[in-house]
């Protein structure tokens, strides 16, 4: 794997190679947009061996801009990893990721890996119970000062079914629940929710949290078979207001420091002002 930039006119330029003791780099989760990224080495592209003694895999803080490693978290070092069979490929199962650069310019990671993992670099990672242990399809952003992590939910119906054959699915009984919630990542518990009941399957895009923390992005269940975006407030969870989403599968989030909402679907990109928004 190796990291590109995209130039101002579309080319592609290839950032400086990543190397890590652990092995070759599997997996990258960018921080910012200048290059500040979480890593994950050694634990596929033909760095496992099973002749020899397990490898070292390890989780990394780099800056991939200047092809430089930061701070290391060996996979021996999280306890949640010692589960894995001796003798089995280093596969990790990540569930989900978030990272964020915080204001001093450190990264900060949460790593779902059977627990929350909350590593900022040059600290000790510790680690919070996860309430979403045994749940997939989970999208995770945290908030820019790296204190709460927003949550969203992939709410589905009970007993769906889905066709081999293009059929398409036939939805289950109607579900009630958590479609998204924010969490302090101190303690991991859950500061508001946003509850809705599903009677199809949608899918929803991952949420946004504004560049100055004041608001977030959640997609809501459709509504007269339209889907929705919230405005939501990071104060209390209450939606500000919404607004249609460009269609069933979107993606979204914010620019001018939050002061302005994009969306984009189906090679078509919207902007929104927020400069109204109280």
């Amino acid at each position: 794997m190796r990291a590109v930039q995209t130039a101002e006119d579309g080319r592609l330029q290839p950032l400086p190679p990543l190397q890590h003791a652990a092995g070759p780099l599997d997996a990258l989760l960018w921080a910012d947009g200048d290059g500040l990224a979480v890593g994950q080495f050694g634990t596929r592209g033909g760095f496992y061996r099973p002749e020899h003694d397990d490898p070292n895999p390890a989780f990394a803080i780099v800056d991939a801009a200047r092809g430089r490693v930061l701070d290391t978290l060996p996979f021996a070092a999280v306890e949640s990893l010692h589960e894995r069979p001796r003798g089995t490929p280093p596969y990790v199962l990540v569930r989900n990721a978030a990272a964020t650069t915080l204001p001093d310019g450190r990264v900060r990671a949460l790593l779902s890996l059977r627990q929350w993992v909350v590593w900022t670099q040059g600290e000790t990672p510790r680690t919070v119970p996860d309430p979403y242990a045994d749940e997939i399809g989970l999208r995770m952003v945290l908030s820019p000062d790296g204190s709460r992590v927003l949550v969203g939910r992939l709410l589905r119906t009970e007993g769906s079914v889905c066709y081999r054959a293009n059929y398409g699915c036939m939805p289950g009984r109607a579900v009630e629940g958590v479609l998204a919630a924010v969490h302090d990542l101190g303690t991991g518990r859950a500061l508001w929710t946003i509850r809705a009941t599903v009677t199809a399957d949608y899918e929803f895009p991952t949420p946004a949290i504004s560049q100055n923390g004041r608001y977030a992005l959640v997609g809501l269940v459709p509504a007269d078979a339209r889907p929705l975006i919230a405005l939501v407030s990071m104060d209390d969870g209450k939606i500000v207001q919404t607004f249609p989403a460009p269609g069933g599968d979107y993606a979204m989030g914010f620019v001018l420091g939050g002061r302005g909402v994009w969306t984009h679907a189906y090679g078509l990109t919207a902007l929104y002002d927020l400069s109204g928004a109280k």
